[in-house]
């Protein structure tokens, strides 16, 4: 369970499960849920739909490139076999790294041009693209 600590009633439900599981001596684990934000994960679709589609790539396979090119945010060994994170399990700093990462391999190695973040229209003509496309 996800609790908003910012917010009173969120706090106080926040305690009172904690105080519960004190009581029940489980083993429990308390960390801090850092997010993305949901812009960087429409930009991200967005330019993965696009070279997809200038590669003749599905979405599925764009997605597949882009995490083989962040090797090293994505992949992890444990017990001998290789593992493939989820961008899900990103934070902003690992997803804005691997963008950048990504949009280098695009146009330097691709010959693709994926647009920055503040470029709106050419960003609004992809997602008219991609819905015609079937990419969204």
């Amino acid at each position: 369970m996800m609790y908003d600590l910012s917010s009173a009633i969120d706090r106080s439900r926040a305690e009172r499960r904690f105080i519960q599981l004190c009581k029940e001596q489980v083993v429990i684990e308390l960390r801090k849920k850092v997010k993305r934000s949901l812009n960087q994960n429409s930009y991200l679709h967005l330019i993965l739909g696009w070279f997809g589609i200038e590669l003749g790539y599905t979405l599925n396979e764009a997605k597949t490139i882009y995490k083989e090119q962040n090797s090293l945010i994505y992949f992890y060994e444990k017990t001998g076999k290789m593992f493939i994170r989820s961008s899900a399990d990103l934070d902003t700093g690992e997803m804005t790294r691997s963008i950048e990462k990504f949009r280098n391999y695009s146009s330097m190695e691709a010959g693709v041009y994926l647009p920055e973040p503040n470029e709106q229209q050419f960003l609004q003509e992809i997602e008219l693209e991609m819905s015609k496309n079937n990419y969204i």
